[in-house]
């Protein structure tokens, strides 16, 4: 299986998951440095496409191979029962999203969301940096330090509901490649079981002598499958040894970073599905009055009556 992936992606930002303090900052920090343009585009529409490609083919990937008995990594178990919230909400998402709607957005002309709407690069920014776990306080307190610096739009803040969920799915895609890339070395090492010793030692000779760095995901499986085999597969131990010595690691620190790592991306998928479900019920019209600079100087009216009125009659006056 290739997964389908044009030269835009997949997105990469630095930093890793922040405290809230950071994650503060680092809305400061990019609102001082994003450059806007009114330039529209609609690459997003071909970037969901992409991503919902990726994850589809990934699921099914893994679906064969659950139904088939075939040992898969604990963290594919949240896209297999949770597929169908990401089917769900890529329909909505390709009948709401049409030119027009990306026509309202402010654009980028600088930083790895060149071309891309601000909106979208604040979004995936938030997620990126919670390991996937959005909250009502994570995302209004990210959006209320990045217009500390620049206020966003009444269009951008009104697109929030679609742009979270199309940066959800943008971040779920990206972790799908990563289960796909381990469940493939988990499966090649499944391929000894048709092999003799000799074999399996001259591939994982092989493989090792290839690899820019340890490979943690191969080795591990090299040896849970050499745990559960009859055999001692003493010559296939020292070749690895031999490889470890040269990065001063030893099998236990194989084994503890592997597991590790598992746990991880677990526990990655697991948050960015559940802040999809998160989004999908929370209330944006709240949500949009929270945040907008429009709203809190209309309810600054003398009279008190503007905030009196119902949301559509606020809406109206903040068009005029």
């Amino acid at each position: 299986m290739a997964l389908y992936l044009d030269k835009t992606q997949p997105l990469s930002t630095k930093g890793g998951t922040l405290s809230s303090d950071e994650l503060n900052r680092h809305a400061t920090d990019i609102a001082k440095e994003h450059k806007i343009t009114a330039n529209h585009n609609d690459i997003l529409l071909t970037r969901l496409n992409n991503n919902f490609k990726n994850i589809t083919d990934v699921y099914k990937y893994f679906y064969e191979k659950s139904n088939n008995n075939v040992p898969i990594c604990s963290a594919s178990e949240w896209l297999l029962d949770n597929y169908y919230i990401i089917e769900e909400q890529y329909k909505i998402l390709t009948h709401q999203l049409d030119k027009n709607f990306f026509k309202q957005l402010m654009y980028l002309k600088n930083s790895i969301f060149k071309g891309l709407p601000r909106i979208f690069a604040v979004c995936y920014e938030l997620i990126s940096h919670t390991d996937g776990r959005l909250d009502k306080e994570n995302l209004t307190a990210f959006i209320e330090s990045y217009q500390k610096v620049a206020p966003l739009t009444m269009q951008e803040l009104w697109c929030l509901e679609p742009i979270l969920k199309l940066s959800l799915l943008e971040y779920i895609s990206s972790l799908c490649i990563k289960l796909y890339t381990i469940q493939n070395t988990w499966d090649k090492v499944l391929s000894f079981n048709n092999l003799d010793g000799d074999e399996i030692a001259k591939i994982v000779q092989e493989h090792l002598e290839n690899m820019e760095s340890i490979d943690y995901h191969f080795l591990e499986r090299v040896f849970v499958y050499i745990k559960k085999s009859n055999k001692t597969y003493e010559n296939i131990m020292n070749i690895i040894n031999d490889k470890l010595f040269e990065y001063d690691i030893t099998v236990d620190d194989v084994i503890h970073h592997e597991h590790q790592e598992q746990a991880k991306l677990q526990m990655s998928i697991g948050n960015s599905i559940s802040s999809l479900r998160f989004v999908i019920a929370l209330n944006f019209e709240d949500l949009f009055e929270e945040l907008s600079y429009v709203e809190r100087i209309l309810r600054q009216d003398p009279s008190g009556f503007y905030s009196k009125q119902d949301f559509e009659t606020r809406s109206y006056y903040r068009k005029k």
